[in-house]
């Protein structure tokens, strides 16, 4: 089995948008540009596991320099297809590299993902896809102040606990508590989600986890697993995003503003039904310094760079 496609970059989103709203077939020229280099990856959701960074079960292939791919799907790729039914798109830009003990390795964004889709039922033919970068302004991402309204609430459901607080540091959130008589510190590190699931943004993992016990009485009902606070981290995460989520779509729908007269509503209905958006980088610029008795006191926020995908649905 074989997909064709051709992957472009938006370089006037202003104008695209809206000629993509009115004809997806063919976009105003002009507005992008072919985009070689990208990795393309064709993945299968196999029930019961979470998605990684990228899909372990996946073809891949690379753009050529006028944008084109072409996806040649082994027997045994499209087994697991047929099988399982339901895949989903990501594309990859090369950033640069990163060094793991000795080993030099390729880094990547993500600049496009697909909602799922029906293997069986792909008409063929070719695959159009865009994408569009945006630097998001720093007032609309994940502030402190959301990050401590967030632990009033994550404090209320961990009942064992008197005292938690979480601080975002540079690349994750630092959080320490305590409850009867034992003290808890964990890290979340956050990455960007490659998740088929179009309303996860942000992924974050509990590490480094210590618990200080005063003695083995306490063992009991307090902080029963890290599984459990994980499912907090989670649900943690998306309560928070909920507003950025807006505020993503306030920026997306003054941008296509500058370019159309259209009703706000269908801005917003277009971006939910038309487009993806991926967060291809999470920034954590310090956004207040202060200094105290005991030194300086950096504040941070959680700001993405943003990548506005079309089509969302394929096939």
């Amino acid at each position: 089995m074989k997909i064709s496609g051709h992957i472009h970059e938006v370089t006037d989103f202003v104008h695209f948008a809206p000629s993509f709203l009115s004809n997806p077939k063919k976009p105003l020229a002009g507005t992008f540009k072919s985009a070689p280099g990208l990795h393309i990856h064709l993945g299968s959701i196999l029930e019961g596991l979470l998605p990684a960074q990228i899909p372990s079960v996946s073809a891949e292939t690379i753009s050529s320099a006028d944008g084109k791919f072409s996806l040649n799907i082994s027997d045994s790729l499209l087994k697991h297809l047929m099988i399982n039914k339901m895949a989903y798109f990501v594309v990859y830009k090369k950033v640069g590299t990163f060094n793991i003990n000795g080993r030099i390795l390729p880094a990547f964004e993500a600049v496009y993902r697909s909602s799922a889709f029906d293997i069986t039922k792909f008409k063929g033919g070719d695959v159009d896809i865009f994408f569009a970068l945006f630097d998001f302004p720093t007032v609309g991402g994940i502030s402190q102040d959301k990050v401590n309204e967030q632990v009033k609430q994550t404090k209320a459901q961990l009942k064992d606990l008197d005292k938690l607080s979480a601080w975002i540091k540079d690349g994750f959130i630092s959080v320490s508590g305590s409850g009867r008589g034992a003290d808890l510190k964990f890290n979340v590190h956050l990455s960007t989600s490659t998740s088929f699931n179009l309303s996860h943004f942000i992924v974050g993992e509990v590490t480094d986890m210590d618990i200080d016990l005063p003695g083995w009485d306490v063992l009991t009902g307090i902080f029963v697993s890290k599984d459990d606070i994980q499912k907090e981290v989670e649900k943690g995460i998306a309560s928070m995003m909920e507003e950025v989520n807006d505020n993503i779509e306030k920026e997306l729908a003054a941008q296509v503003g500058k370019g159309a007269s259209q009703r706000p509503e269908l801005v917003k209905d277009f971006f939910k039904t038309t487009a993806s958006v991926t967060f291809t980088k999470l920034n954590f610029p310090i956004v207040d310094h202060k200094m105290s008795p005991l030194g300086p006191i950096d504040t941070r926020a959680i700001v993405p760079n943003v990548a506005v995908g079309f089509p969302r649905n394929i096939g």
